[in-house]
């Protein structure tokens, strides 16, 4: 054997252990910059749900306008439902159809957004069922919780 062949290996592993070590922190550093500047894009990304402050029952919620229909079955009164959708634009109106508890009748109301900021991006926006054919929109810029497990 020749005296330095064992140190060319050791190079050549030394090498190839670098090249591997520096793809993979060039791998993460691009998966770490591409989640920044994904949580950086405009958009709402908070929770969109219901609640039901009237005295009836709700028998069917759906909610359009957003980039993604929301629906609810079954809200009794004090009762909220809520999901995360993914980002969405905030749009200038969104429209409610529900049907009340016992009735075949569809009802739709429209609802401005027009009071939400355009720059919200967490927290929530509740649509408030308040009589037989009242639609409100509450929003914060955190999930109140609290709030909601009180039934407010």
């Amino acid at each position: 054997m020749y005296p330095g062949r064992h140190a060319i290996l050791d190079h050549a592993d030394a090498l190839a252990t670098m090249t591997t070590t520096l793809v993979l922190i060039g791998i993460l550093t691009i998966a770490c910059v591409v989640a920044y500047l994904r949580s950086r894009i405009p958009g709402y990304r908070g929770s969109l749900g219901f609640k039901n402050q009237s005295t009836s029952d709700l028998d069917y919620i759906q909610l359009t306008g957003f980039s993604r229909t929301l629906e609810c079955r079954s809200l009794a009164p004090s009762e909220h439902s809520f999901s995360y959708r993914g980002r969405q634009n905030i749009p200038p109106t969104a429209t409610v159809t529900w049907r009340l508890a016992g009735s075949t009748a569809i009802q739709t109301a429209a609802v401005s957004l027009a009071d939400v900021p355009t720059t919200l991006s967490d927290g929530e926006i509740f649509f408030v069922f308040r009589s037989p054919s009242t639609w409100t929109v509450e929003y914060a810029d955190h999930l109140q919780l609290g709030r909601l497990q009180n039934g407010k």
